[in-house]
């Protein structure tokens, strides 16, 4: 039995620096990167595990340092009885002064570093690696269909591309990746974990980089060599969630505080969350209230208002036709109220107009 991790998309050295959530928990997630692989290296030697196969992405080239080249060969070099295999995606490219192609890795790393597709042989487990980098001005067009496995081996396929026909990020087609006939194809681009198959798969990131990526994040174990099995294991330390809470005008801001606030904790304190309000606000509703309680509840909010206060615009307008708070409201246009700026313009100002009530109201006893 063969035991192997898939991994990629971990993007080591990425600054986070244009987040929604800033420079101080940027440099903190950059580590949490650094942590994450380092755990699970440390896993692969806690199980035993045979292969680590890496499909591209391992690191953000233009801001690598030599420094962190040399902590990642550490890593790697201190889990010496597991065999690491390496492919470069489109955010590590292989050139002549690439990083990882210049490298010098302890003898339990393989890069691929050919042009085409190359095919790395383990006789002593009956294993055959096949794998090929991203190069820069590379020509990908016809190399995968002429990939052929070898006989008496379990044979592994890594490669980092897109399942999108009309990609320019090494376009793969299902159909041809299942008459390889490998026993296992390890995917990389998509920072989704998502099967394609029974035994093709991308692996996901093994964290999510920010809210464009929601979920559960981690890695593939596999097995092959009896019954095969492949299996997605969650392992980020923190999660992306985007959550959505709908107002009603009869809402507390009691009761609109605990339901956000059963929210994040359910999913998690110690992730990232971003709650998008929709529905009708109540009278008086304090976004900026809600989001300074809700920060002590959590490691990281945010806050989206899409609500609209509870008010009936077209009764309203019946109602004032012709004095100050019709005209207001007829001064905004469609595409003034679709925007969120146009949109919390129109309530503020009709709150101040309400309040105050209007000018041409009846004064009578």
């Amino acid at each position: 039995m063969i035991r192997f991790i898939h991994t990629g998309d971990i993007h080591l050295g990425l600054r986070f620096t244009n987040t929604s959530f800033g420079p101080e928990k940027g440099r903190k997630r950059r580590e949490e990167l650094w942590n994450s692989f380092q755990r699970l290296v440390s896993y692969a030697v806690d199980k035993n595990i045979d292969l680590f196969l890496i499909s591209g992405d391992l690191l953000e080239e233009d801001n690598f340092t030599q420094r962190d080249i040399a902590r990642l060969s550490n890593i790697l070099s201190s889990a010496e009885g597991v065999r690491f295999f390496i492919i470069a995606g489109n955010h590590d490219m292989l050139s002549s002064d690439s990083i990882l192609s210049n490298w010098s890795f302890s003898n339990n790393v393989t890069v691929f570093k050919g042009t085409e597709v190359e095919t790395k042989i383990l006789d002593d487990i009956g294993v055959a690696v096949h794998g090929v980098s991203w190069i820069k001005s590379m020509d990908i067009s016809d190399f995968i269909s002429s990939t052929k496995v070898v006989e008496g081996c379990h044979n592994i396929f890594m490669l980092h591309g897109d399942v999108i026909s009309t990609s320019k990020y090494m376009a793969l087609e299902k159909k041809n990746l299942e008459s390889l006939k490998m026993d296992y194809i390890a995917l990389g681009h998509i920072h989704k974990p998502m099967f394609l198959a029974q035994n093709i798969a991308y692996c996901g990131s093994l964290e999510g980089l920010d809210f464009g990526e929601p979920g559960k994040r981690g890695f593939i174990l596999g097995e092959i060599g009896g019954t095969n099995s492949f299996n997605f294991i969650p392992f980020s330390t923190r999660e992306f969630h985007l959550h959505q809470l709908q107002l009603s005008g009869d809402m507390t801001p009691g009761e609109i505080y605990g339901t956000a606030k059963d929210i994040v904790t359910d999913a998690g304190k110690e992730d990232f969350h971003r709650i998008l309000l929709t529905g009708h606000s109540p009278k008086h509703f304090n976004v900026e209230a809600l989001y300074e309680q809700l920060e002590k509840d959590c490691y990281h909010i945010e806050i989206q208002d899409k609500s609209s206060p509870d008010i009936d615009l077209n009764e309203l307008l019946e109602v004032n036709e012709g004095n100050i708070i019709g005209l207001f409201i007829k001064s905004f246009t469609e595409e003034d109220i679709a925007t969120d700026v146009g949109r919390r313009a129109l309530y503020l100002g009709l709150e101040a107009l309400l309040e105050g009530g209007s000018p041409d109201a009846d004064k009578r006893d």
